[in-house]
């Protein structure tokens, strides 16, 4: 059996989107890691005080486990869904298969759009200063 190997390119854009994925997570976790009186970073030393007082803050448990079960009941529904769709679209041959596919595209570029406008409307036309 042949082996498939995976382009360079490829492999460095994967490596550097999931970076840029995962970068701010490990500087959150990080920052709830510093022995100062304010979370900051880079740290100034290294503690548990801010993950302690995490765990036995009622208010942020509640809040962290309503967003986990949301997540998971998100990811169940979108999972079954989503296979539904495709299954269906690969079998179908007519021409609703270029229409649903249309369909189903159409937040991510809702997405892109939405992102032009605040761009354009509130960063450039405004002048707001960025970075």
């Amino acid at each position: 059996m042949k082996k498939r190997r995976i382009p360079l390119l490829i492999l460095v854009l994967a490596i550097l989107g999931f970076s840029y994925l995962l970068a701010p997570i490990v500087i959150v976790v990080l920052a709830g890691l510093n022995s100062g009186d304010f979370l900051s970073f880079p740290p100034k030393g290294l503690s548990l005080r801010w993950v302690i007082a995490f765990l036995q803050s009622e208010k942020y448990l509640s809040s962290f486990f309503f967003s986990f079960r949301l997540a998971l009941m998100t990811m169940v529904i979108s999972t079954v869904l989503g296979t539904m769709a495709a299954l269906y679209l690969s079998r179908q041959t007519r021409i609703w298969r270029g229409v649903l596919q249309s369909f189903f595209s159409l937040s991510s570029r809702l997405a892109w759009s939405g992102g032009w406008v605040f761009y354009l409307c509130f960063l450039h036309l405004n002048r707001i200063p960025t970075c």
